[in-house]
């Protein structure tokens, strides 16, 4: 205290902001370290190796007789992209990793991890940020980049698609710029392949999916304002050449064409759209309020590329880096809108779009924080903005309920179709979940029984004896019954009803069904049953949902559901019992 009565109090005061922004950027990056761990285990916890909807496309390629290493195979069009690098690691995931998505969901994991350190690097290179002010942009970048609203892009392996171009995109702006520096401060003859790599990752992304094309425009601009006309020339002969090839034999799908006929006849719904699409990260599928906060950011990013001129004589490289990236978000926006606008507004808050979304806002903001911390003279503006991002984080993890609801909803549908499949159960209902065209997908399940892929590379185990489980009686409450279906079933029956862990005080993580002491017989779980938690006292979790298949047999025996329980050995606690010659249903 005596120290700090012998310093001005202007000083002071500078010390008492430097130290509070110092605490509040440590806790925002902690805050962005911890929004990884949430979605690391909500990646673990949701894993499936069965395919889902665009994932079946290489597997019908195969049945068909594709040769999936072909030019012809990998550049058609997907929609309105060209996929060759997604196709790659798809072919790679099913040629070295059995098809089982794990190598697609690590791989999306690491490219989002590369794109952090590649932002994190940027702003120490290029913005030479340090201390209180890297912190802050790093955890913001930490929390963008790996934020449970995008869940679809961490859970989906065919999502590689949409988190590659934006790393490429980074890549490639950074390269541009980091040869600019180059070639300025330290001239010498291997600078050139800096720019090599600015364009070989501008061509990847143009390769990956169609937003990939914006890159060309804004690599020629940013360089006409940073290099000679020679390398100017350079980026414009090599866009030129990659979009021609681009379109060249491209046909628009039906539902493209309606919305860009809807864009030209409407251009106000585009506009809707594109604010719709940018303020989605900050409201929950409120379309009033995401248009606000989509035209507010818009003005901003306007205001912010006016300035493109002074950054670039001023060599503000971070700063020309942000608008580039800008730049590239506003863009994928406005395809996406162009191409999506015939679904209606609804489809803007799609959480595979909040990549983009995110990476948008992660650039603005870096543009408002740069200024302030910049400006000593102000006080409190940059302590002020850095307690809005952690009530920003704050009101995201209030948010982190529903999408986790709506990634238990995806599991638990995939674990049904897995589970009618292991059975071999042709069940239209759940197929057409994980692919619209139930029969499709029944077709290219047999390719994948045939070649022990996906869910089929392990060994398939149905029938134990139950004497493996220790066995309780009071331990677990639950129901269940019969489903009679419009259509039979051939071989199996399929049972549903819900399930409720005692013991412990949570929802059962597994359910097995027995006919005359033989387990057989394969279950989902986790459905969300909101009415019988709301009938039984004691149940605080509604995601005690079961559904399944037990075979078919002559003797028509009794079906005995358990709850296993977690332990050394696992317990068997029985909760119902099902006659399927009555189909009654008999619950504890």
């Amino acid at each position: 205290m005596t120290y700090l009565k012998s310093i001005p109090g202007s000083a002071q005061r500078l010390l008492i902001r430097f130290s509070v922004e110092s605490l509040l950027s440590h806790l925002i990056l902690l805050g962005g370290l911890a929004t990884i761990f949430v979605t690391a285990r909500m990646v673990i916890a949701a894993y499936s190796p069965l395919y889902f909807w665009d994932s079946w496309q290489i597997v019908f390629a195969a049945v068909h007789g594709e040769r999936l290493l072909s030019w012809h195979w990998l550049w058609a069009q997907h929609n309105e992209h060209r996929m060759v690098l997604p196709n790659l690691f798809f072919i790679a995931d099913l040629a070295w990793f059995r098809g089982r998505q794990g190598f697609l969901l690590a791989t999306i994991f690491i490219i989002q991890s590369l794109h952090l350190a590649l932002l994190a690097w940027s702003m120490a290179v290029f913005g030479a940020l340090r201390g209180a002010t890297w912190r802050t942009g790093a955890g913001i970048a930490a929390f963008c980049l790996f934020c449970p609203s995008q869940w679809e892009n961490f859970v989906w392996g065919f999502q590689i698609g949409f988190v590659l171009p934006p790393l490429l995109a980074t890549l490639s702006f950074f390269a541009l710029l980091f040869y600019s520096a180059k070639h300025r401060d330290q001239p010498n003859k291997w600078n050139w392949l800096w720019l090599l790599l600015s364009i070989a990752a501008a061509v990847s992304c143009s390769w990956s999916v169609a937003n990939g094309v914006l890159l060309w425009p804004i690599l020629t601009l940013a360089s006409a304002l940073l290099l000679t006309m020679r390398q100017v020339s350079l980026y414009a002969v090599a866009g030129s050449l990659c979009t021609w090839y681009y379109f060249s034999g491209f046909v628009a799908g039906r539902e493209a064409g309606d919305s860009l006929q809807r864009a030209l006849l409407s251009p106000l719904s585009l506009v809707e759209f594109e604010t719709t699409y940018l303020g989605s990260a900050w409201v929950w599928k409120s379309i009033y309020g995401a248009i606000a906060i989509g035209v507010i950011a818009l003005w901003m990013s306007l205001a912010f590329v006016c300035r493109a001129r002074v950054y670039s004589r001023n060599l503000q490289l971070f700063e020309i880096q942000l608008l580039m990236i800008l730049s590239f978000c506003i863009g994928t926006a406005f395809l996406t809108s162009i191409g999506r606008i015939n679904l209606g507004l609804e489809h803007a808050f799609t959480s595979h779009y909040q990549t983009n979304v995110l990476l948008f806002w992660w650039a603005l903001r870096m543009l408002l924080l740069t200024r302030l911390f910049a400006d000593k003279h102000s006080q409190s503006n940059a302590v002020l903005a850095q307690l809005l991002i952690l009530v920003m984080f704050l009101a995201a993890a209030l948010l982190l309920p529903r999408p986790i609801h709506e990634v238990k909803y995806r599991q638990f549908i995939v674990d049904r179709a897995t589970a009618a499949l292991l059975m071999n159960v042709n069940d239209p209902e759940a197929l057409r979940y994980v692919y619209p065209d139930a029969g499709e997908t029944w077709d290219g399940a047999q390719y994948l029984r045939t070649k022990y892929l996906s869910i089929f590379s392990d060994p398939i185990k149905v029938d134990q004896q139950l004497g493996s489980f220790a066995t309780s009686t009071e331990c677990s409450r639950g129901g269940a019954e019969l489903i009679v279906l419009p259509h039979r079933l051939l071989g199996a029956l399929r049972i549903s009803g819900w399930a409720w862990n005692s013991r412990d005080g949570r929802p059962v993580d597994k359910v097995i069904s027995s006919r005359n002491g033989i387990v057989s017989g394969r279950f989902a779980v986790g459905a969300w049953l909101p009415a019988v938690r709301a009938a039984h006292r004691g149940i605080n979790n509604s995601y005690i949902g079961f559904e399944g298949y037990v075979p078919e047999n002559e003797t028509r025996a009794k079906i005995t559901l358990y709850a296993i329980l977690p332990g050394n050995p696992p317990t068997a606690c029985p909760f119902a019992t099902i006659d399927p010659l009555n189909v009654v249903k008999e619950a504890r």
